[in-house]
């Protein structure tokens, strides 16, 4: 059926953001960038893999949900460190 076919791209959709937000990460102290780099990528591949069993979709959907809303706050995280790097560069 579609359904799984369309999990299994939501999943892997949000995987990526998460590997490319990795990549893109900057600390808010610099000397901790790279910690924090390796911090996503191993919580990244920790949590998906801790969940790739699950077949009930109020179980996926669930933990599509906490996927997405850890990457909101990391995302506004983000955001917050690029703007005071901006007003530090003034």
């Amino acid at each position: 059926s579609a359904q799984p076919v369309y999990i299994r791209y939501q999943v892997l959709k949000i995987y990526k953001t998460f590997i490319r937000l990795s990549q893109n990460w900057t600390s808010s102290v610099p000397s901790q960038t790279g910690i924090e780099k390796n911090y996503i990528i191993d919580e990244t591949r920790k949590l998906f893999k801790a969940n790739k069993n699950l077949t009930k979709p109020h179980e996926i959907n669930e933990a599509l949900r906490e996927a997405e809303a850890r990457l909101a706050m990391a995302q506004i995280t983000e955001i917050h460190i690029q703007g005071q790097a901006c007003f530090h560069d003034v």
